[in-house]
């Protein structure tokens, strides 16, 4: 052989090696003999192959007890696995080696055999394709076989237990009829005149040895017959004695079990064994024997046949006889064979014996069940090559006496699992659930059954709407009807007719308050479009965007603004993440970014999961309900529902609310004239007493005008009566000075303090903006070297402005002439007072306040004539950081004035008692922030302040 052949020739071999590889190794580890495929039937060859084929060299179809195949995967090499025989096979560390010497070889020849190792490969990828292909041709069909063999054979797991013992019990009594023979052991004990214990073994020519008395014939008859004889022998030939008879041991019988068995052969029995312990000896019926035509075969004649099913069914074992020496047992194959499927009490697969009709099968299978649909039961039939199937009434006898026949498969059908002749009841009542439903039943008798719950602290009834979900039958859909409970609940209210299959729902206050919650409103507005647990919001969600959801909308906005819901109810949902405000975001953990879109846990209660669809219904029917009534909000109702009703629901109306000044816009109006108007309505008049309430009508309920102001304003110091005061609309402070009683002798009107809220505010304000901006001048000048050689220094100061400006409290001080001479005298400065004001009016002060930039600054006695020079000159003079050129007064009523105090401009000034004089610091090492002035400017506003809470907290 050339080189080039020889090479050749050993690539296909290493082909082949590699190739088989897997094959070897799953048929190792197969958890059946391969000779065991040739016995199966084709179409179970098939599924064996396809299955092997399927899982390559990591799966296998192992066979279970009942002959099937199923998937598993194949044993692990430590995996003991039987074969056909019995035995028990391991693949152990030999054959591992053996597993590595052939991949060894395989590598060797790998290299010259590539070229075959592919094509292999090929065919093997073409041949699991083509199994694939097979697989999903067959699928129909693997389904029906396997609903066909879900039913087993009856009876014949009567054999698939192992029992302790297949031979009856020998400490028994022996019964009457027991036939004696040859190997019988005959107990005889003999008491009176003379005493004596015998056993007498009958011998093979069926007599007994008996001393005394000779032999005696006993084979072949009754043991009963037996004792009998024996007692009159001994009473007659032995004077004055008698006796007790008994059988000892008993003799064991060959008998031969042939036929369709598990383990045919020849057997020893005991002699009371009967047909059916000789059967379990040889470990049962063979699947594809008779149960019903055991044949029992002595001296070549039949003498008995047994039926198991009549000891099955019935417990009649009259025909299992003892067996003799020498009988044959045998059972032929099983006969017709019909299948009984579903509602019956023994769904398996019956063998006939004499069973002709569908009543019979039936009554093999035990009856049927009381959920058999008697019309829906089925035959299926194989008629010459094709298969077809009928249909049976088993309320008809003539279809009961159909006649059957071998193969027929029968199913019996289950009645439908759907209550028919029912409505449900579910909501707020106490019995909720399935009611019996006729044709004269109303929706008053069902409710009274369910008993609608009373409102109590925990929950409310709603009772201007119940909900009925109802078939309409003209389109087979299921829509709703809607219904006012108090009018159906009324003794005099006419019947409400139900219909089969209808479903009554009671809601409740928290149901109705759903309608207005934020998950609805984010939903409605297309702000969040994957929803988790809640049905009705997914449902919803199909609305979103459309006009019928900007109706809804418009309601919402209406209402939340009027209450000023809080900032978490009205935001919108991030439509980035799908959050509602405050819920926390998921994070990808792979990447660490937001999940966008996340569905989002929105709170739903539980009928609107039983109902999904109610939710819509609902918002279609509301009403919306907003301004002065104690439960503003959205309010379904039932159609004609009047208003006084609708206002109970909301609460009714508050003690602000105005009942002639009603704001009203009705939906239908606006449908009809294709725009909206506004309608005023007077509760009073008997307009709105007959005013029929529709769905989309939206009614505002204005308060009442009062002069009253909401809030107080308060004064203190020196008033003859300090304290707080209810204001009117309009009231000047010169009234508020007077119903206070005036101001006592000793009071200073000229220092004032006169606060507001709105002022307080606009200064904290102020405040933050001017420390913001202070903050960047800083940071600019620091990073340019702006400051220069002081920059520490002056960095250090503006920070510690900037931290005052951030946590100074300001005082919202107002500057308003508060003495009531010239209030009267010039009406235009007298303020209108608001909620919340604040006058003080201090004691005549005494003293002068100098702070700043002096030697020593604090509080001296005022002295009239006295200048500002003079009054710094008392405080020691300025510092050497003092700037005499910015020095300002800040006078007792709040304002502020800049005096000429340097020595080349000079200006004499009086200064009134309680003023204030700020020496600030030289601004030169801050002008180049250019904000040198405002620097100051906030510094003089943070003595304002000081200044004014020293008054307040005085007084």
């Amino acid at each position: 052989m050339s080189k080039r052949n020889f090479r050749a020739v050993s690539a296909f071999v290493g082909g082949l090696a590699i190739a088989a590889l897997p094959w070897l190794e799953a048929r190792a580890q197969l958890p059946f003999d391969p000779a065991a495929i040739e016995q199966l039937t084709p179409e179970q060859r098939q599924r064996a192959l396809e299955a092997i084929g399927s899982n390559g060299g990591s799966g296998a179809a192992q066979a279970s007890p009942d002959g099937r195949f199923r998937d598993q995967k194949l044993a692990t090499p430590e995996t003991a696995v039987p074969n056909r025989r019995g035995s028990t096979s391991r693949s152990g560390a030999g054959s591992s080696g053996g597993s590595q010497r052939d991949r060894a070889s395989a590598d060797d020849l790998r290299d010259e055999g590539s070229d075959a190792d592919a094509d292999f490969q090929r065919d093997a990828r073409s041949t699991r394709s083509r199994e694939a292909t097979l697989e999903l041709a067959n699928r129909d069909y693997a389904l029906e076989d396997r609903e066909r063999r879900r039913l087993r054979p009856f009876g014949y797991d009567l054999f698939e237990t192992t029992a302790t013992t297949f031979a009856p019990a020998t400490d028994i009594p022996v019964p009457a009829d027991y036939v004696v023979g040859p190997g019988d052991s005959v107990r005889v004990q003999l008491f009176g005149n003379e005493n004596g214990n015998y056993s007498l073994q009958v011998a093979r020519d069926g007599q007994i040895n008996f001393p005394k008395l000779g032999p005696i014939a006993v084979a072949g008859q009754r043991f009963e017959d037996v004792r009998k004889l024996l007692t009159e022998r001994i009473g007659r030939e032995l004077i004055g004695v008698q006796s007790s008879i008994t059988l000892g041991e008993l003799r064991s019988v060959r008998v031969f079990l042939l036929g369709d068995v598990n383990q045919p052969g020849s057997y020893t029995v005991s002699s009371l064994s009967t047909i059916t312990n000789a059967i379990f000896v040889g470990g049962g019926i063979s699947p594809v024997g008779s149960l019903r035509n055991i044949e029992l075969k002595r001296n070549g004649r039949l003498v008995q046949k047994l039926d198991l099913y009549a000891l099955l069914l019935r417990g009649d074992s009259s025909a299992d006889v003892r067996l003799q020496p020498g009988d044959v047992i045998f059972v032929p194959p099983v006969g017709p064979r019909v299948s009984a499927d579903g509602e019956v009490k023994r769904p398996a697969i019956y063998e006939l014996n004499g069973e002709k009709t569908i009543a019979d099968v039936v009554s093999l299978a035990g009856g049927l069940l009381a959920s058999t649909n008697t019309s829906t039961a089925q035959i299926e039939r194989f008629d010459g090559n094709r298969k077809s199937i009928r249909q049976i009434d088993l309320a008809k006898a003539g279809d009961l006496g159909g006649r059957v026949q071998s193969g027929d498969v029968l199913r019996f059908g289950q009645i439908a699992a759907k209550l028919d002749n029912n409505v449900r009841v579910l909501g707020y009542v106490k019995y909720p659930g399935n009611y019996q439903w006729k044709a004269d039943s109303d929706l008053r008798s069902v409710l009274q059954q369910a008993e609608i719950q009373n409102s109590d602290s925990q929950n409310e009834a709603y009772l201007p709407l119940g909900l009925i979900e109802r078939t309409a039958a003209s389109s087979g859909v299921r829509g709703w009807v809607g219904f006012s409970i108090r009018d159906v609940m009324l003794p005099d209210a006419a019947p409400f007719p139900l219909q089969r299959d209808d479903r009554v729902i009671i809601l409740t206050r928290d149901d109705v308050s759903y309608l207005d919650s934020r998950e609805v409103r984010a939903v409605a507005a297309g702000e969040v479009t994957a929803i988790r647990q809640c049905p009705a919001l997914e449902s919803l969600a199909e609305l979103a965007n459309t006009e019928r959801a900007a109706r809804f909308l418009k309601a919402f906005t209406a209402e939340s603004t009027r209450t000023g819901a809080s900032a978490r109810d009205r935001a919108a949902v991030d439509p980035r993440t799908g959050l509602f405000p405050g819920e926390r975001e998921t994070l990808d953990p792979r990447t660490g970014e937001p999940i966008s879109a996340r569905p989002v846990n929105a709170r739903c209660p539980a009928v609107y999961r039983a109902a999904p669809r109610a939710l819509q219904y609902l918002l279609e029917e509301s009403v919306a309900m907003y301004g002065e009534v104690r439960r503003p909000g959205l309010y379904p109702i039932a159609r004609g529902t009047p208003l006084p009703l609708l206002i109970d629901a909301a609460g009714g109306l508050s003690n602000e609310s105005d009942p002639r000044n009603i704001e009203y816009i009705s939906y239908t109006d606006a449908l009809k004239n294709g725009r909206s108007a506004y309608q005023t309505l007077d509760l009073k008049s008997a307009d709105a007493a007959a005013l029929k309430v529709a769905p989309g009508d939206v009614f505002n309920f204005k308060p009442l005008y009062l002069g009253q102001e909401v809030g107080t304003a308060r004064v203190s110091g020196e008033f003859r009566f300090p304290g707080s005061y209810g204001i009117l609309r309009g009231e000047r402070l010169s009234q508020l000075i007077k119903r206070a009683g005036g101001l006592t002798s000793n009071a200073y009107p000229y220092g004032a303090v006169f606060t507001r809220q709105a002022a307080r505010e606009a200064e904290r304000e102020s405040y933050k903006r001017a420390a913001n901006d202070l903050q960047e001048a800083v940071v600019t000048a620091v990073t340019s070297g702006a400051l220069g050689k002081e920059g520490a220094t002056s960095a250090q100061f503006l920070s510690t402005v900037i931290s005052r400006l951030q946590t100074a409290e300001p005082v919202g001080r107002v500057v308003i002439e508060a003495d009531p001479t010239i209030l009267e005298a010039r009406p235009e400065l007298d303020p209108i007072v608001e909620p919340g004001d604040l006058l003080t009016i201090p004691k005549r002060p005494i003293t002068i306040t100098v702070i700043g930039q002096v030697l020593n600054p604090g509080t001296q006695a005022f002295v009239p004539g006295t200048t500002l020079k003079q009054y710094i000159e008392r405080a020691g003079g300025y510092s050497q950081a003092a700037d005499d050129g910015r020095v300002f007064v800040i006078l007792p009523n709040g304002t502020a004035q800049k005096v000429k105090a340097s020595f080349w401009n000079y200006t004499a000034q009086d200064i009134p008692p309680g003023s204030l004089i700020v020496v600030p610091r030289d601004a030169a090492p801050f002008n180049v922030l250019a904000l040198s002035e405002r620097v100051f400017g906030l510094l003089s506003n943070l003595a304002l302040s000081a200044a004014a809470l020293a008054t307040i907290s005085r007084n």
